[in-house]
């Protein structure tokens, strides 16, 4: 920066400008977007040997271009990890939604049973959580993809064991 400037728009309100030097001219830019401005530690700034030009086309060291076709070169490996990691998620996701199962069929006598020996009784929440994983042993057709989530605690067990009696029921594998 080359100091600061006070100039007057229409000649009534004077504003103050810090004055950026460049390379192809100098830029002012208001006291009230001095945010906008990065300042150079000491010893960034005694490494500064030419000006930057205002459009943005810089000269470089050597070091410098190495170190941006490095960056540039890691951004080109994660992204062709993550465009791998999206083929095998959608191959994934079509061979799941390509799979066809019988429902699980229902004996509620004998969940009844089941679940009044259970030592506790369920709250709402697993009631909720219950009651959509259920629909979703015995209503779809296409394999269940959920996730049972809560402190420790909270009864993901009681849920569970009660979705493992229903598979057990069905002749399912648990």
């Amino acid at each position: 920066w080359s100091g600061t400037r006070s100039d007057s728009n229409d000649g009534s309100l004077i504003q103050e400008y810090v004055v950026l030097e460049y390379r192809d001219g100098d830029v002012y830019v208001s006291l009230s977007h001095l945010d906008l401005i990065t300042v150079l530690s000491p010893g960034a700034a005694e490494k500064v040997e030419t000006l930057d030009v205002i459009t943005g086309k810089s000269t470089f060291t050597q070091g410098t271009i190495r170190k941006r076709r490095a960056r540039y070169m890691a951004r080109l490996r994660v992204r062709e990890k993550i465009r791998k990691q999206l083929v095998n998620l959608h191959g994934m996701y079509a061979q799941r939604t390509s799979v066809d199962r019988a429902p699980f069929e229902v004996d509620e006598e004998a969940e009844r049973q089941f679940f009044s020996a259970c030592e506790f009784s369920l709250t709402a929440d697993q009631q909720e959580a219950t009651r959509h994983i259920f629909h979703d042993m015995s209503e779809r057709r296409s394999p269940m993809d959920r996730l049972l989530c809560g402190d420790v605690g909270i009864g993901k067990t009681e849920v569970a064991i009660r979705a493992a009696f229903r598979a057990v029921r069905a002749g399912k594998q648990v």
